[in-house]
C-alpha cells in the first residue's frame, strides 16, 4: 500500500492522506479524521485506516512539515530524505 502525505494546507495544520493499494484509493483529512473519498476498500478496512492515521498524525505532521510545496507541485515531494535507505534498518537518514 501506498500513502501520500500533503504539505500543512492552513492554520488548523489541515494534512491530506491518501492511502493507495492497486486500483483502490482512500483519502482521510486530519487532524479532522474525516473520510473524503473512498474507492473500494471495505468499512472494516476504512476503519482499520482511520486507526493507521490517528496512531501516527505526529509523524505524518512531522513529515509534513518538511514538504515544499513548489517541489511537491513539481513532482518532487522531497519524500526521498524521509525513506529509510533500507528495509532492514528503518534510519531516517537524510542526503548528504
Amino acid at each position: 500500500m501506498e500513502l501520500k502525505i500533503s504539505g500543512i494546507m492552513d492554520k488548523n495544520r489541515t494534512i491530506y492522506l491518501e492511502y493507495i493499494d492497486g486500483d483502490r484509493s482512500a483519502e482521510i483529512v486530519i487532524p479532522d479524521y474525516k473520510l473524503l473519498r473512498n474507492d473500494g476498500f471495505s468499512k472494516e478496512e476504512i476503519e482499520g485506516l482511520m486507526q493507521y492515521s490517528r496512531d501516527n498524525s505526529l509523524d505524518f505532521f512531522n513529515r509534513a512539515k518538511k514538504i515544499n510545496p513548489m517541489t511537491a507541485f513539481l513532482g518532487k515531494s522531497g519524500e526521498d530524505d524521509l525513506k529509510p535507505k533500507t528495509q532492514a534498518d528503518g534510519i531516517v537518514r537524510k542526503k548528504q
